[in-house]
């Protein structure tokens, strides 16, 4: 028969004694929390800046170019296929004339000789549109325009080729539609030499020989030495 084990009770541990080391164990606990790194958090994400949208450059509008040059007289009829000639002019109140050539004088001002000053301006041309507002049309095929001389001062000539006018009732071919372009006449002035200044003027009109549109109203031109 085995001998039996005595099992001796524990001496029993003061209560106090007991709450003292359950409150150190729970201020262990509470350390360990303390040291532990803090949760991760999310890395805040900057809002991402809007980017202008290119705005394309704004294309400048081309001139549109006249119908025809500024200082030229223009031409048509004043009514579409019949009726008169007709001029727009929109040039200067008045012209110059350069120092051309000097004939039997001597010196710069051309002394004791005739000066002779020129220009080809202004010239001649016939509306290739329709322009209402100007009582311009164009011109119907075999028309035959000259410039025909109303009136002239004395000392004036217009050339054109070899042709030459110089007196009221004169007139110089400019040529025949539709061939008819942008076309010139020579405007000559004779003055004595050592004439420092001059005004002189002519009258004239366009003229259609093969006589399909009437004549148109004078025009008068003054002309003055180049700067004066």
């Amino acid at each position: 028969m085995r001998p039996r084990k005595v099992v001796r009770a524990l001496p029993s541990l003061p209560l106090a004694l007991l709450l003292a080391a359950l409150s150190l164990a729970l201020t262990a606990c509470s350390d360990d929390d303390d040291g532990a790194p803090p949760a991760p958090t999310a890395t805040e994400t900057a809002a991402p800046t809007a980017t202008a949208t290119p705005v394309p450059p704004t294309e400048t509008a081309t001139p549109t170019e006249p119908p025809h040059e500024h200082g030229e007289i223009v031409y048509g009829s004043d009514e579409a296929g019949v009726g008169a000639l007709h001029l727009h002019f929109d040039g200067d109140d008045h012209q110059h004339a350069a120092f051309d050539t000097c004939l039997g004088g001597s010196g710069d001002d051309c002394a004791g000789g005739i000066a002779l000053y020129s220009s080809d301006s202004p010239g001649y041309e016939p509306t290739e549109v329709d322009e209402p507002e100007e009582m311009l049309y164009v011109l119907g095929d075999g028309a035959t325009i000259a410039v025909e001389i109303v009136a002239i001062d004395e000392g004036f000539s217009l050339k054109r080729g070899d042709a030459i006018a110089d007196a009221a009732g004169e007139s110089l071919v400019l040529g025949t539609t539709p061939d008819l372009g942008h076309e010139h006449v020579e405007y000559i002035i004779a003055v004595p030499g050592g004439t420092e200044t001059f005004s002189k003027n002519v009258t004239l009109r366009l003229i259609d020989t093969s006589e399909t549109y009437a004549p148109s109203e004078p025009l008068t031109l003054n002309f003055r030495r180049a700067h004066d």
